[in-house]
């Protein structure tokens, strides 16, 4: 499926979990290549179906060295997979406002809730020929991505644009019925 992307929760240590089922979920992070990934060392909470039903028989110092494989996995392969799917690549960005680290970029969503940096700089207003605006939140935006990370893309913005006009050119008509599609020479 194009531009999908994956999420999981990982717990590492759970009641029981032998190295080899260890080992399968490094195995299924490997194969799947998850976009986002949340990591918890398993721990009991009083009232739940585990507390009540499970013993807690995986040690801390081996839930600990089974998180940290995790943690590292996943970041590897995001990384990877960002390098090789990413990079080059254009996406429709929905502002959410100024980046955390400076107020000179901004930051935003992909269709993809991949999370994207860039400068904060006046771009081309869509329609025009030469009319430019910095966007803001709740723009919509074309940006290219030049760099990556585990965690986030960094791009450069290159023009306002709308959901519409963005998905009717980089996508071909989804065809709704079962009918083989025709295709003209």
């Amino acid at each position: 499926i194009p531009d999908l992307t994956l999420s999981t929760d990982i717990i590492a240590g759970f009641c029981g979990e032998t190295e080899a089922e260890h080992l399968e979920t490094l195995e299924v992070m490997r194969l799947v290549e998850y976009d986002f990934a949340y990591m918890f060392k398993y721990s009991t909470r009083e009232g739940t179906h585990a507390h009540r039903k499970f013993e807690d028989d995986v040690v801390e110092s081996i839930k600990a060295r089974r998180l940290s494989e995790i943690v590292k996995t996943f970041f590897t392969l995001a990384e990877e997979k960002n390098r090789r799917e990413e990079l080059g690549k254009v996406h429709l960005v929905l502002v959410e406002g100024k980046s955390r680290r400076s107020s000179d970029e901004l930051v935003g969503r992909s269709c993809t809730n991949k999370r994207i940096i860039f400068p904060a700089v006046e771009i081309k207003v869509q329609g025009s020929s030469s009319a430019t605006a910095t966007p803001e939140r709740g723009d919509y935006v074309r940006v290219r991505v030049d760099g990556i990370s585990a965690q986030a893309l960094r791009g450069t913005a290159i023009q306002f644009d709308t959901l519409e006009a963005f998905h009717s050119m980089s996508r071909p008509p989804v065809q709704l019925v079962d009918e083989p599609m025709q295709m003209e020479m």
